[in-house]
Formats: structure tokens, C-alpha cells, sequence
């Protein structure tokens, strides 16, 4: 059983990273399944001895271990939905703007699932929010190299991004 301070230091970081934690797992899971994923990484958390370490370090292992929970989540459910589709078990049905919305999620998510994890995990930080000095601790990479990091990502995403959806190549190219 967890010591009293132990338990309280844990309670702590569960309210202070609860909700930035959510938001990142948003970006790579159904919002209906963020919850689950930060809280089992709260799990995971209270038997890990990184709680023993300074604040900094525990959430950074937080963004770390909620993003792998994440991905892992994310695959989970495109294998599930692969086996549907050759059992042919019906899917539930969505209103049209939510399928739009839902087919743009995961031409995203496919791209991202391409990229390296240092880039990929690197793209997702900092469209959440996160500082370079936080995603440097989150990706244990020297803080002076997020910026060459975070443009190599993004440049990557863009190509391979683009390569995948020519229709929106060429739109890109009509609007300049």
C-alpha cells in the first residue's frame, strides 16, 4: 500500500496533468477514449519508482506513457475495425459531418503512424501546446534541437501527407 505522501504526491499530479494530458491523447484517439488512456497511465504511474523523481521527470514520463497508450489504443482499434470490415459486421453509423471529420482524423493518424516516433511524438507536443524545453524532456532530446526537429517533422508530415491525398496537393497548388 502507498504511503500517505506518496498517495498525495501522486493525487497532485493526477490534477495538474489530468487535463493537458487529455488534450494530447485527443489528438491520436477517439475523444470518447482519451479518458481511459491518461487514467491508465495515472495506473501505471502510482507502481513506477519515477514518481520518486522531480516533477519535471514524472510528467514528462506522463507524455511519454500516454502517448505509447495512445498509438497502442489507436492500432487496437484500426486492427478491430479491419476484422469488422472482412467479417462484414456493421459499424454504427455517424451523420455525415462527423464521418468527414472522423475520414480526416485518420488520414491524419495514417501519416503520423508513418513518421518516426521522435518526429511523430514531436508534432503532436507542440500542436498541443507543449514548450520546446518540455518536449525536450518528454523525448529526452537536447532542448537546442526541438526547433531542427519540430521543422524535419513537420516538412515529413507534409510530404508524406500530400503523397497520400493528391486531391489535396493540387488543391494546395491552386491556391497559391
Amino acid at each position: 500500500m502507498a504511503s500517505p505522501v506518496h498517495q498525495m504526491r501522486l493525487e497532485s499530479i493526477v490534477r495538474s496533468a489530468r487535463t493537458s494530458l487529455v488534450a494530447l491523447v485527443r489528438r491520436v484517439v477517439d475523444p470518447s477514449e482519451a479518458e481511459d488512456v491518461v487514467q491508465e497511465a495515472f495506473v501505471r504511474l502510482s507502481d513506477d519508482p519515477v514518481l520518486d523523481r522531480p516533477d519535471v521527470e514524472v510528467t514528462a514520463w506522463l507524455r511519454r506513457t500516454t502517448l505509447n497508450l495512445a498509438f497502442n489504443r489507436a492500432r487496437d482499434v484500426s486492427r478491430w475495425r479491419a476484422r469488422s470490415a472482412r467479417a462484414e459486421l456493421p459499424v454504427a453509423a455517424d451523420p455525415a459531418n462527423e464521418a468527414v471529420r472522423s475520414d480526416e482524423r485518420n488520414a491524419v493518424r495514417a501519416v503520423l503512424d508513418r513518421l518516426p516516433a521522435t518526429q511523430r511524438d514531436c508534432l503532436l507536443l507542440r500542436h498541443a501546446g507543449y514548450s520546446y524545453a518540455e518536449i525536450a524532456a518528454t523525448l529526452d532530446i537536447a532542448p537546442g534541437s526541438v526547433g531542427t526537429t519540430l521543422a524535419r517533422s513537420e516538412r515529413a508530415f507534409k510530404d508524406l501527407y500530400l503523397t497520400a491525398h493528391p486531391a489535396d496537393a493540387r488543391h494546395d497548388q491552386e491556391e497559391r
